[in-house]
């Protein structure tokens, strides 16, 4: 008997900066019976560098089933192991996702069932799925505010329109989402990641957008009135929802300009990726055949910011929209995306 082929993958600090430079690539995996992961030098983790590589070894455990896969020196991941990480992509320690209940620091890796959330809108909302998105980002944003107000009003802002938008869009089964807060950098994470069916493909419904490439996706997906659901066409417009949910195509602008301004934001989708800051926009190459997102944003500058200034960036979305795309396009934002949670 042959003995077993086996490679042996280091796996580093999982930050955005290292998921960006070293990818696990397909041809690690072909015609290998094991595959070993070392965590021994794994001593940093990042909300969506922990939710980038559990999808990835998720869906490469799919694609070779007959290969078996092995960790070691995970033990020492504290962190990690109640997060929910390891349990996230099938390796049997630490916390299952969602399993520990989370504080005014982090949201630990969780899994939202879209079936369930749908089934849930059946019992208490009259089939409103996106009603069921508004409770469950309030609650969210309660954990992760520190008791202001402000953050809170923030943070719901952009989890309900990228929720909202993930589940209305992607055709996903499941939405899986992790954040932390650190004190010291006061700085807040929010990582939400899909396994659907990618951006690209979600704004190719629209008939009036030309899109060559996956980076052109994620450059018109952030843009205010883009849409691959709600546009109109001779005369019309598409995408009407009742209840007040309409799609405008205002989800992904209203939470990258959240961002931008005070901190970052990432979003992956393909075979591309832009983030976006105060000095500008910047593309990487990084696969993931669904659609990923990153908030990292200033705590303090957060307490500034008032409903006004999320006011305020709507209207100048609104004004983009109307300048430059009212040939096809829905200028406003819906009323959803104006609605506070109070």
């Amino acid at each position: 008997m042959e003995d077993p082929k086996i490679d042996y993958l280091n796996v580093q600090n999982l930050t955005l900066k290292n998921m960006i430079t070293v990818y696990f690539e397909e041809e690690n995996f072909e015609n290998k019976d094991i595959i070993v992961f070392d965590f021994g030098s794994m001593n940093r983790v990042e909300p969506l560098a922990m939710l980038l590589f559990s999808s990835r070894l998720r869906e490469l455990r799919i694609k070779f089933p007959e290969t078996k896969f092995r960790a070691l020196n995970h033990e020492s991941n504290t962190y990690a192991s109640h997060m929910g990480f390891f349990e996230s992509f099938g390796l049997s320690y630490g916390k299952k996702p969602g399993e520990a209940s989370g504080s005014s620091t982090y949201l630990p890796i969780t899994m939202i069932d879209v079936k369930q959330l749908r089934i849930e809108s059946y019992e208490s909302d009259n089939g409103i799925v996106q009603q069921v998105i508004w409770r469950k980002a309030i609650e969210m944003a309660e954990i992760l505010c520190f008791g202001n107000e402000e953050i809170k009003h923030a943070v719901f802002r952009c989890l309900n329109e990228i929720l909202r938008n993930t589940v209305e869009h992607s055709e996903t089964e499941r939405v899986w989402i992790c954040a932390q807060c650190w004190s010291y950098k006061r700085e807040i994470e929010i990582a939400i990641l899909d396994e659907g069916v990618g951006i690209n493909q979600t704004l190719k419904v629209n008939p009036y957008l030309t899109i060559p490439n996956e980076l052109a996706a994620l450059t018109l997906a952030i843009q205010p009135s883009i849409s691959g659901k709600a546009f109109i066409h001779n005369g019309i417009e598409r995408g009407h929802l009742d209840g007040g949910w309409n799609h405008s195509g205002f989800g992904l602008y209203i939470a990258s300009e959240i961002s931008r301004r005070n901190g970052s934001f990432f979003i992956c989708s393909g075979d591309s990726a832009i983030l976006l800051n105060s000095e500008g926009s910047y593309s990487y190459q990084l696969y993931h055949s669904g659609t990923a997102v990153r908030l990292r944003v200033n705590i303090d500058q957060l307490e500034t910011l008032t409903r006004s200034d999320i006011e305020q960036i709507i209207n100048e979305g609104e004004f983009h929209a109307a300048t430059s795309y009212s040939d096809f396009a829905l200028t406003k934002a819906s009323s959803a995306s104006k609605k506070s949670f109070d």
